[in-house]
Order: C-alpha cells, then sequence, then structure tokens
C-alpha cells in the first residue's frame, strides 16, 4: 500500500512521464554585419575601395587617377588641380579668358594669364613699346606709344614748333613723339616762326615792297695792268617776290679805264637763314660770289672783295651794296 502512494507522488510531481526527446524547434535569424576592412569609417556596402582608407564618400578628389570620393568619376574638382591658359599666338604668356583648372596641363597652355592680345606674339608684357599708327600697347601695360615712358624713342618721329600757324616749323625748337603734338608740324623751313607772312612759300623773308639801293664796283685786272679798273656806281631795284630769290639789274654802262663794260650787273640768291641771302654777282658774264645781309630798319647791305682767274687772267672785284626799303 505504501508502495502505490509513493509512486503516486512521483508521478503528480514530475507532471506526469518524462520524455527526454529535444523538442527544441528555434533556429538561429542573426545575419554578418558588412565589413570595414580598411578602417575608414565606410563599410564595404559604400566604399568603393574598401582596401584603401583614403578612398571613401566625402574623400578629397586628388590628382592621381583614382575615384578618391567614389563618386564614379576620376580626378574631377580636384583640390590639387593646376590653373592654365590658352598661349594661342605661343608667346609664353596666356589669354586670361581661357583660364581652365586641371590636373595636367595640356599642350598649348600657360600658367600666366598675362597677354593682352593673343593673337599676336609681338605683343606681351616683355615685348618693347614702339611707335605705330594704331597706338598698340605691345608690352601689355595699358600705356601706347607717347604715353607709355619705355616707348622706344629711335621709332618717333622729330615735330617743329608752328607758332605762327603757318604750316612751317621752326627749325630750332622740335620735340621727338609718337604722335604730331598739337602747336607742332614736320616742315623745319620756317624763317620767321612769329610772323605767318614769313616763310618759304610767301618769302623767307617775306619781301613787302620794293628796294631801292646802289652798287658799287671795282673792277680791276692786275696782269693787264692798273689801267684795265672799271669803276661804277648804279642803281638798284629789288621787286617783291613769293620766293626767297634775288634778281637785280642796273648800273650800265661800267666806266672803265682801258674798256668799256657793255652788260648789266646783276645779282640772284637764296636765303640761308631769316637775314642772309647766298647771293651770286654777275658782271660781264662773270660771276662773282656775295653774301647780302638784311640789317635794321630794313636795309641790306654787302660788301667784299672776290678773286677768280678768267682765262687765265687774274680778276679782283671790289663790291659794296646798299638799299632801302620803298
Amino acid at each position: 500500500m505504501r508502495r502505490i502512494i509513493l509512486a503516486t507522488l512521483l508521478v503528480a510531481c514530475t507532471g506526469g512521464v518524462s520524455d527526454d526527446t529535444d523538442t527544441d524547434t528555434d533556429t538561429d535569424t542573426d545575419t554578418e554585419a558588412p565589413l570595414d576592412r580598411d578602417e575608414d569609417g565606410y563599410d564595404e556596402t559604400v566604399d568603393c575601395d574598401d582596401l584603401n582608407e583614403a578612398v571613401h564618400p566625402g574623400a578629397d578628389e586628388i590628382c592621381n587617377g583614382i575615384d578618391d570620393n567614389c563618386d564614379d568619376v576620376t580626378d574631377d574638382d580636384a583640390i590639387d588641380r593646376i590653373t592654365v591658359y590658352d598661349d594661342a599666338d605661343e608667346d609664353g604668356y596666356g589669354d586670361a579668358a581661357t583660364e581652365a583648372l586641371v590636373c595636367e596641363a595640356p599642350t598649348g597652355s600657360v600658367d600666366n594669364a598675362d597677354d593682352c592680345n593673343d593673337d599676336d606674339a609681338a605683343i606681351h608684357p616683355e615685348a618693347q613699346e614702339i611707335c605705330d599708327a594704331l597706338d598698340v600697347d605691345e608690352d601689355c601695360d595699358a600705356l601706347s606709344d607717347d604715353a607709355d615712358p619705355s616707348v622706344d624713342r629711335s621709332t618717333m618721329d622729330t615735330w617743329y614748333a608752328d607758332a605762327d600757324m603757318d604750316g612751317f616749323g621752326n627749325p630750332e625748337v622740335n620735340k621727338l613723339a609718337c604722335d604730331l603734338p598739337a602747336g607742332f608740324v614736320a616742315d623745319n623751313t620756317d624763317c620767321d616762326d612769329d610772323d605767318a607772312d614769313a616763310n618759304p612759300e610767301l618769302g623767307c623773308p617775306r619781301w613787302d615792297g620794293l628796294w631801292d639801293g646802289e652798287l658799287v664796283l671795282d673792277l680791276t685786272v692786275p696782269d693787264l695792268g692798273l689801267s684795265d679798273t672799271c669803276s661804277g656806281k648804279g642803281s638798284l631795284e629789288i621787286e617783291e617776290g613769293v620766293r626767297p630769290e634775288l634778281d637785280v639789274a642796273g648800273g650800265t654802262p661800267w666806266t672803265c679805264t682801258g674798256t668799256t663794260s657793255g652788260g648789266d650787273a646783276t645779282i640772284s640768291g637764296n636765303f640761308i637763314d631769316e637775314d642772309t641771302v647766298d647771293a651770286t654777282l654777275t658782271i660781264d658774264g662773270e660771276d662773282f660770289g656775295m653774301t647780302i645781309e638784311l640789317t635794321e630798319p630794313g636795309d641790306l647791305a654787302a660788301s667784299g672783295t672776290e678773286r677768280k682767274t678768267v682765262g687765265g687772267v687774274l680778276v679782283i672785284l671790289t663790291h659794296k651794296l646798299t638799299a632801302t626799303k620803298r
């Protein structure tokens, strides 16, 4: 009886018949995490090179032929790109309008933007500024020709002051310049730049009336003896002319001791400055040099002795000329 009760209690305590079979049907549902092999903070699902810690999204793109920031473009917007400019005229200076950022400079490019005309190899910062009709800025300093102190002076022209504005310049007042300065001309033949009526076109100096005077001559031919001497006085009339030339006639016949002169005495010449005439006196067909001076107040004067050999014979001419404007 006691054994039956004990068995009943054991069954009650164990909840019935024991079954040692493993009835656990649960399975492991956990998956393995993505790897970050280069430990750059980006796993292999987003890192385009998980073996290079310098390559990952957000990295700085540099010029190395690698897609550093994993945007599927190589070397785009690289932080170490260089700035280059086209050099179309191959003078070593670039066009600022063609600025580009590149990893490698292409052929025909330079690293400066200093050219002011990339179509002309003669124009660049190291070129020599010269005078030219178009006022080109050859050295790219924003200054050209007369405005540029570095202009080659050998390319300048000489200009002459024209104070009386008659178109003829004063040879003693001049300046070098590329372009014609105000108040200057290219001509340098004015004899009086204070008088617009005195110039090579109107007369230099301008004879504004008639001149009357006297010419005294002594012509001696020593080889023929002292008897062969001609002396005489003649009246002069110098007519107004538009050119600096004198034509004088008068004083015939000349009285000679031994013979009679049958020719006129004539004077012709050209002004060599504003008050001096380089003249030729012709008497009996022979020429003698003389200098006529314009003296104050409006007088002409010349004197001197000229010698020459005519047909092997020495001829001496002493002359004296005076004239006053009528």
